[in-house]
């Protein structure tokens, strides 16, 4: 956890000095264009106060030809576009360059005006400053580069007025000048920590809006394996329900026919040894008749039991998109494939659905809803309350799917109502309530089929689920 809490820093870091050496370079082309014209100027003004032209012209020229060095360098800044690990050497470029240029302007233009009379020293000596004053928010995302240049500019210039100067007012203003330049220090500091706290904020808020989006990521895919765990318990629980339900008349049918064939066996046998009577044969054709009629029935009921079963479990695990299927029929099946669990809570259920209502929908989807709807009023609903009724109804109108769950069950008060839909919210906590089943359905209905649900309910009233969706 250290190690890695370690990697974020020095990441921050990494990333602050980067946007930090942007803002150095942003500004170059404007700098370096502002420098080469307080150049041109102070010279012209120099030679008009009668320094030697020649002199003061090729200054210009030393300042305006590091100003070029300057921005051609920042073009190649843009140009490479280098990512966070190369910023440290983009900013010693940065910083010598600020060096050389300090040098140019502050020594520079000391050793032209030592011998000058104090006009043109304190004309260049306001210039300096304006200059120093304007490198406050252009040099600020590098103390050390600000620093030194300042330091070239003010404190030469500085030094030859209070070392030349033979008057007070000389004095006056060469301790301006120093006063000056502390001021303007403190100022760059200031913006310094400004520019350094935006950057980090910024940074931290883009980290952590990743971090979030990570999150809601794996919070996605987690949920995505809580709903399919969901439904294979739904299937689960659907083959324990083929089993227990089909068990009834297969074992019905395999006992007829057992029965069967022992009659034959035995008549086989008194035939064989010539003792059948008309008695006997009369016997086994009503054995016979009787047998094959609950063989035929059993297996029947079996049979439509299993498709019953086999369409619902085919449709649960199996999201596509089916064209018209009949939605009573198909609702039937739900129910049957519900029975022994209506069976074990001694409930019963009904379906109302005019013949022949057909939709273009995912019978798949609307067999977890029902499910996940009917098995929720056996469990929450019909607790220590045997003998319930469910009545499921559905109906089509103006271009939507409506279907009405309802029970007659405990019902809710308002503080469960109002957090019936949440994920993980079960009042069953411990008895086996996963708290996904009505966040299941709520998903499955808001969000795969663009619909809406809302449920109504009462203490001792029951509880009604109504849930629509576009077709």
């Amino acid at each position: 956890m250290s190690q890695d809490t370690d990697i974020a820093a020095q990441d921050l870091t990494a990333g602050i000095y980067a946007q930090e050496t942007l803002l150095l370079y942003r500004s170059v082309a404007l700098a370096q264009g502002v420098n080469c014209l307080n150049a041109i100027l102070t010279s012209y003004l120099d030679v008009a106060l009668g320094l030697p032209a020649r002199a003061v012209w090729a200054w210009c020229a030393l300042v305006c030809g590091i100003s070029l060095g300057r921005y051609l360098l920042g073009r190649q800044f843009f140009a490479r576009a280098p990512g966070p690990d190369a910023a440290p050497r983009w900013r010693t470029y940065y910083l010598a360059g600020a060096v050389l240029s300090g040098v140019a302007w502050g020594i520079g233009s000391t050793v032209l005006l030592w011998q000058a009379p104090d006009q043109p020293v304190l004309i260049t000596a306001l210039v300096l400053a304006g200059m120093v004053a304007g490198a406050v928010p252009i040099l600020s995302p590098m103390p050390l580069a600000f620093t030194l240049y300042a330091a070239l500019l003010c404190l030469p210039i500085t030094g030859l007025i209070l070392v030349k100067g033979g008057s007070s007012i000389h004095a006056v203003f060469g301790i301006m000048c120093l006063i000056y330049f502390a001021a303007m220090l403190t100022s760059a500091r200031y913006l310094h920590r400004y520019f350094h706290a935006v950057i980090q904020l910024g940074l931290e808020k883009t980290r952590l809006a990743a971090n979030l989006e990570q999150s809601l990521g794996r919070l996605r895919e987690a949920q995505q394996q809580l709903l399919e765990s969901e439904k294979l318990a739904a299937l689960g629980g659907l083959m324990a329900g083929v089993a227990h339900e089909v068990n009834t008349p297969l074992g019905v049918a395999v006992t007829a026919a057992s029965v069967l064939e022992d009659e034959t066996r035995a008549q086989a046998e008194r035939y064989r040894q010539g003792d059948m009577k008309k008695t006997d044969l009369e016997q086994y054709l009503s054995v016979s008749e009787q047998s094959s009629r609950m063989i035929l029935q059993n297996l029947a009921r079996a049979s439509g039991m299993i498709r019953s079963f086999k369409q619902v479990a085919v449709d649960r695990s199996n999201e596509n998109r089916r064209r018209i299927f009949d939605v009573r029929d198909y609702l039937q099946d739900i129910v049957t494939s519900l029975t022994p669990a209506l069976r074990k809570a001694e409930a019963t259920c009904s379906v109302e659905c005019e013949a022949g209502l057909t939709i273009d929908s995912y019978p798949g989807l609307l067999s977890q809803i029902v499910t996940n709807l009917v098995m929720n009023a056996l469990v929450h609903g019909f607790e220590g309350r045997p003998g319930g009724h469910i009545r499921i109804a559905a109906h089509s109108t103006d271009g939507e799917f409506c279907l009405e769950v309802e029970d007659d069950g405990q019902g809710m008060d308002e503080a469960v109502l109002g957090r019936v839909f949440e994920p993980f919210f079960t009042t069953r906590r411990g008895s086996g309530g996963s708290g996904l089943g009505l966040h299941v359905v709520y998903n499955l209905v808001t969000q795969t089929l663009k619909g809406r649900i809302q449920c109504r309910s009462e203490p001792g009233r029951g509880a009604l689920f109504t849930l629509c969706w576009p077709l």
